[in-house]
């Protein structure tokens, strides 16, 4: 929910230092790209996104200097590198979604660096608004036409593209129904209705405190069939964690309690066609809701690059049979 505030100063200093160290990690065959709708809000049809989705590449100057340039569309919609997408939560304004991104690039480009990773900062318009409750109560809705528009750009993605998604706290929500509209769902009268790619392969996926709610991936929740999508599920949660513990009041849903609270529902586990894990970082993260210190107290983010591009299930899972369901 609530992301590191830019408006602090000392904040701020660190997102950008981390920004430089994740640049420094970069490895020369990697892509890395944002991807941002700002510009169209929360317009959800192919014109919209054909016309107003802005993209940038990091690119390495004459000098050695890293520097992001704008690129054109196609550079993503015509390539099928495998692609890790990185979805921020809220209060992320425009120019730290890049070192926020970045963070989590760091990790993944620890793995595996002999083979090529395109990496994906998906930018949304989440910047903070005024009246606390409101903020997040606005950013909750908002998530669902986010959730289409990625949805949308990962249809043009060539079929055989392999693809893994990282959501953080909103950023989950997200993810979570962007998954859902993928294998066909419909999210309040939104659906994906023309389709370039039908079928694709399924989607490696971590949530990192996921600000959404926990019986949505039931048969039945609301993103009931992002299950059908997904090859393997990560969870890292926090029951410290303040974003966590108050997601209902955040929500505006006193029943609601939050993924990134509880974990997963049993009954959620047969609609998971892989393989599924826990990680518990509330002894390394406790009363706070900081990307950087979820991504230090669980460093098993990183074996995302290896299901990705060497498809390497992650160690220690539990397997959860993917059961049809011609309900859901």
């Amino acid at each position: 929910m609530k992301s590191p505030t830019p408006s602090n100063p000392w904040r701020l200093l660190l997102l950008l230092l981390l920004c430089v160290s994740g640049a420094r990690q970069a490895s020369a065959q990697d892509q890395i790209f944002l991807v941002s709708t700002r510009g169209i809000g929360t317009k959800c049809s192919a014109g919209a996104m054909r016309s107003g989705v802005h993209c940038e590449q990091l690119f390495r100057n004459s000098s050695g200097k890293l520097v992001w340039k704008t690129a054109p569309w196609s550079a993503i919609a015509n390539d099928a590198t495998p692609t890790v997408v990185y979805v921020h939560g809220n209060r992320i304004p425009s120019g730290i979604d890049k070192p926020h991104g970045l963070q989590v690039y760091e990790k993944l480009a620890r793995r595996n660096p002999v083979s090529q990773l395109r990496f994906i900062i998906w930018s949304w318009p989440s910047e903070q608004i005024r009246g606390q409750l409101k903020d997040y109560q606005v950013k909750a809705a908002r998530c669902r036409p986010v959730a289409w528009q990625l949805a949308w750009v990962i249809d043009q993605l060539p079929a055989n593209t392999p693809v893994g998604i990282v959501g953080y706290s909103y950023g989950a929500r997200v993810t979570t129904g962007t998954l859902h509209l993928l294998a066909g769902g419909s999210l309040s009268g939104l659906k994906l209705t023309h389709r370039e790619h039908p079928s694709r392969p399924t989607i490696p996926t971590v949530l990192i405190a996921g600000a959404v709610h926990q019986n949505w991936l039931t048969p039945r929740g609301y993103h009931g069939r992002a299950g059908k999508m997904i090859d393997s599920l990560t969870l890292v949660n926090n029951r410290h964690d303040p974003a966590m513990k108050f997601y209902a009041l955040g929500v505006g849903d006193r029943g609601a309690t939050a993924l990134g609270y509880a974990g997963i529902a049993a009954r959620s586990l047969t609609k998971i066609h892989g393989k599924f894990r826990s990680l518990d970082a509330t002894s390394g993260v406790g009363r706070d809701h900081s990307l950087h210190k979820y991504l230090a107290a669980a460093p098993q983010i990183g074996s995302l690059r290896d299901q990705v591009v060497a498809k390497r299930m992650p160690a220690n899972t539990a397997v959860a049979e993917y059961q049809r369901d011609s309900r859901s």
